[in-house]
């Protein structure tokens, strides 16, 4: 287990200051935020998620790779129980940052955002439990990849815990953006809570039409609602100012985020 710190908030506004604290570490002025497929992905489009990891921590020495404050899920999704020590680690979009933290060096600051509405479990096999998904028959941990982790609390309802994430990660980029930052949301396959901060992310591009803010990348043929409105024709051109689209490529994936500054 490589996890070192983790950091606790039950108040929405401290959750935001503490983040731009923890950016203000010495990286470029770049947020990056990653969303997407976790539970109900298939086995090919989560194979593509290494598309991301190659595009932004490089394939061979030289290549650019992501500079600035990344924010993503920092949750690890098993298949099986918690009494089964062997359990099948799913691939998810929250293992993308932790896999290629090493690959990005000093420069690059990476938080992960956990939501917790219940009471946590504890694990001896896999450490802090967030959420078990009987039906599903899955269940959900503290990602042990993270080095840092920011544990929020800021709803008691299901159905909010879900949209926390997200609205934790728009926080911080209203405050950032007072400083001058840019931003990007990449967004590959997903869901519903996926297509709510697709939705989001251009509404307030529309508000704020400011050059390199709330900046999209849409990974077509990564599957579900990330594909959708990459496909989407009205959508994108409703939204040419701030929405753009890679293939599921590696190089296409690369070619964007330098055009949009993400990578040095």
């Amino acid at each position: 287990m490589t996890l070192s710190r983790i950091y606790m908030e039950s108040e929405h506004d401290k959750c935001a200051l503490f983040a731009m604290q923890f950016a203000a570490a010495g990286c470029p002025h770049y947020f990056l935020r990653i969303a997407g497929g976790c539970a109900g992905m298939s086995d090919e489009d989560a194979a593509g998620l290494r598309n991301i990891e190659l595009a932004a921590g490089g394939e061979r020495d030289g290549d650019p790779k992501f500079k600035g404050f990344a924010v993503f899920g920092a949750t690890r999704m098993y298949q099986g129980r918690t009494d089964n020590p062997s359990c099948k680690v799913l691939q998810t979009i929250t293992e993308v940052f932790p896999n290629i933290a090493d690959r990005l060096g000093t420069e690059a600051i990476l938080l992960g955002i956990a939501s917790k509405y219940n009471h946590l479990l504890y694990s001896q096999t896999y450490g802090l439990v967030l959420e078990v998904n009987e039906q599903r028959g899955t269940f959900t941990t503290v990602n042990p990849s993270c080095k840092s982790v920011l544990i929020t609390q800021p709803s008691s309802d299901e159905k909010a815990h879900q949209l926390d994430e997200m609205k934790e990660a728009v926080e911080i980029v209203d405050q950032l953006h007072t400083i001058d930052w840019q931003s990007l949301l990449v967004a590959y396959n997903g869901g519903p809570n996926t297509e709510r901060e697709i939705l989001t992310w251009a509404a307030n591009g529309k508000r704020d039409p400011s050059p390199n803010r709330w900046q999209i990348l849409l990974i077509r043929g990564s599957g579900r609602a990330a594909d959708r409105y990459a496909r989407d024709p009205e959508f994108l051109a409703e939204n040419a100012n701030n929405v753009h689209v890679a293939d599921n490529n590696a190089s296409s994936i690369r070619a964007e985020l330098l055009k949009l500054g993400a990578l040095k």
